[in-house]
Formats: structure tokens, sequence, C-alpha cells
């Protein structure tokens, strides 16, 4: 059995981004004992990989060089590390490598993070996250990686019957951080559905997401829901699709193998992971006029809101 230690990315989505090379780690490490350091509040994404995994979240308190020092002295059940690789590659990530005293220190160069490790390389440019990653470990261990796709793991229990029908039906799962910002506008967007079955999931546990599903007109049928990262994995490979606004939850989605619609105001500033089954469609709309939609395969230019739900309805086959 190998120890390894992972310094996970600084942001949500690259975590996702990170999963190719988690996947990687585990297929060709003989019987490794993961252990990952991720920010503090990120630790539920790891809950969408299939396996058991070993997650310490820090605090942005204790990122300091004494800090360190001490969350390492007090994490017991990680020790004895063997490989540490730092996909934050900073100075205060490589010193968490140094303050666990693994055998083995593996990052790209950046500035002083260089004097910590025992193994560094340049940082390639002009490569996506997912393949930027996958490229250090390839450069680690000298050798180059035949293309493949993943796809998560999920409960394949029949579903429940969530919205209490003669028989459970399809259902699109949203999951919108600006749902009571923009409430008025999410509102509209649902008006223009007919008898569709809705579930409003929240990582949160919102009073305030409560109140606002149960003041929806009744035209379709809502469910708020709330629950943990692994909860939602369960849930929500039954649903016809997901909508959202945050770039992490709607690449999960497509890493369970879902149909996810990303809003954004920026399509640019979403990454595409390569090594996935199924690509988001991203929707570029600013709340107030519709920009673009890129889908997997192809592109549009609707004109107005009712041409994004068409587009909807088509995708996921309502």
């Amino acid at each position: 059995m190998i120890k390894i230690l992972i310094k996970a990315p600084l942001l949500e989505e690259d975590v996702i981004s990170s999963f190719p090379f988690i996947h990687k780690v585990l297929e060709i490490f003989e019987e490794p004992q993961l252990n990952i350091i991720c920010e503090q509040g990120q630790e539920g994404l790891f809950e969408f990989l299939p396996e058991k995994i070993n997650v310490f979240p820090i605090t942005k308190e204790q990122k300091n060089v004494f800090g360190i020092h001490k969350f390492a002295n007090s994490t017991i059940d990680a020790f004895n590390i063997e490989l540490f690789l730092d996909l934050e590659m900073t100075f205060l990530s490589a010193f968490i490598g140094h303050s666990f005293k693994a055998k083995e220190r593996v990052s790209y160069v950046n500035s002083l993070n260089k004097l910590l490790l025992t193994q560094s390389f340049e940082a390639p440019s002009e490569l996506r996250k997912d393949t930027y990653y996958l490229n250090l470990l390839e450069n680690h261990l000298k050798t180059k990686f035949e293309h493949f796709k993943i796809v998560g793991n999920a409960s394949e229990e029949p579903p429940e019957n969530f919205f209490h029908a003669e028989e459970p039906g399809p259902f699109i799962m949203v999951v919108l951080e600006n749902l009571i910002e923009k409430s008025l506008f999410w509102e509209q967007l649902f008006n223009k559905f007919e008898e569709q079955r809705f579930m409003i999931w929240d990582f949160s546990a919102s009073l305030e997401i409560q109140d606002f599903v149960k003041n929806l007109p009744s035209k379709n049928q809502y469910l708020y829901r709330k629950g943990s990262h692994s909860e939602f994995s369960d849930i929500v490979i039954h649903s016809k699709g997901v909508l959202c606004n945050q770039i992490w939850c709607g690449q999960a989605s497509s890493y369970l193998g879902v149909s996810s619609f990303i809003w954004t105001t920026q399509v640019g500033q979403v990454p595409f992971i390569e090594y996935f089954k199924t690509h988001p469609h991203l929707i570029e709309h600013d709340y107030e006029n519709v920009s673009k939609i890129i889908g997997p395969e192809e592109s549009s230019t609707p004109t107005d809101l009712n041409q994004v739900v068409d587009y909807l309805h088509l995708q996921m086959k309502l």
C-alpha cells in the first residue's frame, strides 16, 4: 500500500476538473491510501467520487506557515506519506507536503515553491485544467496516458416517488445560487413550462428558498429538497437534466452522466473537461438578453427566452 496526499486546487470548478487526475491515481498505484487536503467548504465535492477517500479541509486561518505546521501535526490519520501531489501549486501548498514529511513532493514550478519540492516541472502553457493536472502525473511517472473517459458512480436504486404522483415521473433538477436575488427572472422562466416537475435542490438549507418554492404558481409541480453532495448525486441521476448557474455543479452533473445546462454570463469562463462522457450545455444570458447557446454538438443564437425553453424541451426530451 502506498500513502498518497493530494492538495486540491483552490477553485470549486478546478476541483471537478481534477477528477480525471484522481481516477488515474487510484487506477495506477497499487492499493493506494488516498488523502486529500482541500479548502474548507469544498469537502463535499469529493463525495461525487466513487472511491472512499480521506478528505481534510483546511481553513483560511490555517493557511500560513505556523498554521500549516500545526495542521499537519494534528492530522494523525494522514502520516508516513510517500507521495505528495500538489495541485494548488503555491509556496504554502508546497509547505503542506513538507510539513507532512512526504518522501516525494511533486508539482509544477511556481516561484519559490520549487525550494520545497523533490520533483518539479515547468508548467505547460495553453492546457485545460483537466489535461494540466494529468500532465503533472504523466511527468512524474514518465509516461503518456491513452485517452480515456470516466463517469461517476451513484446509487442505482429505483427512483423514489418524490412528487407523490400515481407513478414516478421525469423531473428537472434546479440548483441556482442566485435564486432569491433573481427570483422574478427564475419565476418567469419556470412559468414558460407547462405541467413540468421541478426539484429545487438546496445545499445550504435556506429558509428563503423554501418560502420561494412554496409560493410558486401551481401550473408546474415544485419540490424543495435539501441535502449533501452524496444525496444529490444519488437523486440527480434520475432527473431529465440539471439547470444550474454554478460551474462546478454543471460539471459534476456531467461527471455523473446527467445532461446539465449551465446558465452563465460568460461562456468563455466555463472549462471544458475532455475526459467526462457527458458535456454541459452553456446558456449565455445576462438575465435580460440571451446571447448564445453552446451545446456539446452544435451552437445556436436564440432571440428570446421562449427559444431557450424550446431548446431545453428538445434536449431533455420533455
